[in-house]
């Protein structure tokens, strides 16, 4: 970890550690609207699945980026992982 140089954003090792499940339901995005306001795009009816970003040590080179976007079920895959946020506040 930390061996390889800082990607633009300063950051290291940030791409191939695991997928990052997210909160958005999935479906094709031409199937709905995101929703006002935060973008999120809510379709909890349909199915368990979740979106899910980025690529894991596992996936060939060409998934491994924030880009790749595909999607998973609770306990479908052992490599899946979330990222913790908070916002911050300026002052």
């Amino acid at each position: 970890m930390g061996s390889l140089k800082a990607n633009p954003f300063g950051l290291h090792d940030a791409h191939g550690n695991v997928v990052e499940w997210c909160l958005d339901g999935y479906a094709p995005y031409d199937e709905r609207e995101a929703r006002e306001g935060d973008g999120l795009r809510m379709h909890w009816q349909s199915s368990r699945d979740r979106v899910f970003r980025g690529g894991s040590f596992l996936y060939d080179a060409r998934f491994v980026r924030s880009a790749y976007r595909g999607r998973a079920g609770p306990g479908s895959l052992d490599f899946l992982g979330f990222r913790p946020a908070l916002s911050v506040t300026t002052f």
